[in-house]
């Protein structure tokens, strides 16, 4: 009989990510594999084993039981039981993994470092090399329904796929700031926002930017 993890009282590692599923129920993810889950909307958090020493930089959870999270040196681990257990998936790449994002259990997509790319269509049990040929730092990743895909970079730069993710094309969003979040609300309307203050906005599912101040 397993005993119940005690609510973590003082964590000193640097945390990366979090992502909630609702209003109770959610997961953050940092330094030497940490992973905490919450049930209570953020007022207690549980440890989780993930059996990695690495740094976990982004995780994704499509409902309660099944999630998935990426890290350094092209680690991506799955559940699908809540976190309980993690087990590692093969990822084909030693580059690091900065953020990953799930549709549904099937459908996702990781991004990482030096252009880095990877699509699964099978809930990760394989994943395809859909790098750019560019060595830029790839931060963040939001995927529509509609099989939009937008990508945040490095330089500015936005990736914009209409396939879901199998093909990509760069979007000039006049700025030369690191971009590190991107997220869009419906096939057309996002935000993207970066180092220096920078935020950038789209109406046009990507295709052209326009600047707001900070």
């Amino acid at each position: 009989k397993s005993t119940p993890a005690e609510p973590v009282a003082r964590l000193n590692d640097h945390l990366y990510a979090v992502f909630l599923l609702n209003t109770h129920i959610g997961w953050a993810v940092g330094s030497f594999g940490v992973i905490l889950h919450t049930r209570d909307g953020g007022k207690e958090w549980h440890k989780q084993d993930s059996q990695q020493i690495e740094p976990l930089y982004g995780v994704s959870f499509v409902n309660g039981k099944e999630g998935w999270i990426c890290g350094k040196s092209g680690i991506i681990l799955h559940t699908t039981n809540g976190g309980t257990t993690w087990w590692q998936q093969v990822s084909g790449t030693a580059h690091h993994l900065f953020n990953i994002d799930f549709l549904d259990n099937q459908r996702g997509i990781a991004v990482g470092d030096f252009g880095t790319i990877l699509q699964t269509a099978d809930g990760g049990k394989t994943w395809t090399d859909r790098s750019i040929d560019e060595e830029v730092f790839l931060y963040d990743v939001s995927m529509h329904q509609s099989g939009k895909v937008w990508v945040a970079g490095e330089t500015g730069a936005v990736l914009v796929s209409e396939d879901g993710g199998t093909s990509w094309r760069k979007r000039d969003t006049g700025s030369k700031s690191s971009l590190l979040g991107v997220s869009f609300r419906d096939a057309h309307a996002g935000c993207a926002v970066g180092m220096n203050g920078v935020i950038v906005q789209s109406a046009d599912s990507g295709q052209t930017w326009q600047h707001y101040k900070s």
